[in-house]
């Protein structure tokens, strides 16, 4: 632990306090916010002089400004953020003009062929022909589809939106200064981007929770026929079906590391959305929908599907993995059945080789009993031959029992002293 306190760079961490300046924004300008994979070309595009702020690698914003126009690049973990601030056209009305229009034309084509998302803030102040809160002034410019907005920052401005493109693919901000100051608008505007900016990564993991969905409609069917099936499988047939519900648990752990990461982002994202919708205030203007409300309508059912792909996915990895378990169980046990017939099959012939051995035993003690009374024969036989009156017949009758029991003793002998050994 103190190793790694040890190896912070206590100026870098500091730093970290201060890596995403506000840009300060003057009355009678407008917004442009776009949205790019991440890198800096685009900064380096348009002829911002490079600094040593900007060029260094551990970058993660700049702010510069040039006789048309300001701008500042903030560097996320996966995107990048350009926001211009362009002196709004006098004499104009609100979003007439180009979004891009102060660029060079190159240079907006770049930045449009990069483009992921777009966002531009106009603004309006509420005055003589504007009423507070600038209802009609909105529906004016933003025709006739629904239209969604409020009082917001206390009821210092009322901002207004569609959210839907225009014909360049920008979404609208149309902001209604009631009684704002330059350093809270600059903080609504950057809320109001960050709303769009996070609403916009994290609705980047729906499409991944619905082909999450549609592989987990697939493997879901395949676990239960597999498990339905270990009832009626014999002994002999669970190592198939092991491996076929291993190649599953494989698959589903895939799964879940391929989209962990683009979940977890999307909690972070929904976090960073929710804290600048209660920093925006909003408050109810009577007969209107409120942004809040309507982001919150369409946005939180979209997160709460990303939510349930990733718990429906961790779900599934855990029911294949009780199930992997639980087959290994079975297999253990069809195993140590078998083991255990085995050795009661071994059991069977070393008592059927003792009962052999002792059958051979017996025999073989009448065989050694037969030879030594054919021998004691033999002997009195060559007594009779010469000339003695042995009778051979009776004496060999009366040897067979001496020669049985003493050769029965004599093996028993033999096999005690072996055991003793």
């Amino acid at each position: 632990m103190g190793d790694v306190v040890d190896s912070v760079d206590l100026l870098s961490l500091n730093a970290e306090w201060h890596a995403r300046p506000g840009m300060q924004l003057a009355k009678g300008c407008r917004v442009v916010h776009v949205v790019t994979p991440r890198g800096r070309r685009i900064l380096e595009g348009i002829g911002i002089p490079p600094d040593a702020g900007f060029t260094a690698r551990e970058a993660r914003h700049h702010i510069a400004a040039t006789p048309g126009f300001s701008v500042k690049w903030e560097g996320h973990t996966e995107v990048s953020n350009y926001t211009f601030a362009v002196p709004a056209e006098a004499g104009c009305d609100a979003f007439t003009a180009p979004a891009l229009g102060f660029l060079p034309a190159a240079a907006a084509e770049a930045v449009l062929s990069a483009r992921q998302l777009g966002v531009r803030v106009d603004f309006l102040t509420a005055g003589a022909d504007v009423e507070a809160g600038g209802y009609n002034e909105a529906r004016r410019l933003f025709g006739e589809m629904p239209l969604y907005g409020g009082l917001m920052t206390d009821g210092n401005a009322a901002v207004w939106a569609d959210f839907r493109p225009d014909a360049e693919g920008f979404l609208r901000f149309l902001v209604v200064d009631i009684s704002l100051t330059e350093p809270r608008m600059s903080r609504l505007v950057q809320r109001l981007l960050d709303i769009e900016t996070y609403r916009f990564l994290a609705v980047a993991a729906l499409p991944v929770a619905r082909r999450t969905m549609e592989r987990l409609d697939g493997l879901e069917p395949q676990l239960d026929r597999l498990m339905a099936n270990l009832r009626s499988r014999a002994g002999n047939e669970l190592e198939p079906l092991l491996r076929e519900i291993t190649h599953l648990a494989a698959e589903g752990e895939e799964l879940v590391s391929s989209t962990a990461y683009r979940f977890a982002a999307a909690r972070a994202y929904e976090d960073i959305v929710a804290r600048r919708l209660a920093d925006v205030r909003e408050e109810v203007v009577p007969g209107y929908q409120r942004i809040t409300t309507f982001l919150n309508k369409s946005f939180r059912p979209a997160m709460r599907t990303c939510e349930a792909a990733a718990v429906r996915a961790d779900g599934f990895t855990g029911r294949v993995s009780r199930a992997v378990n639980l087959l290994n169980t079975m297999v253990d046990m069809e195993q140590k059945r078998q083991n255990q017939a085995i050795l009661q099959s071994m059991e069977k012939q070393a008592a059927t080789q003792v009962r052999l051995q002792q059958a051979v035993e017996g025999f073989s003690v009448f065989a050694i009993a037969y030879y030594a009374v054919s021998l004691f024969g033999y002997m009195l036989k060559a007594l009779k031959g010469m000339g003695l009156p042995v009778p051979v017949e009776a004496a060999t009758g009366v040897i067979v029992p001496v020669a049985i029991v003493f050769t029965a003793l004599s093996v028993r002998h033999i096999k005690r002293r072996m055991h003793g050994d």
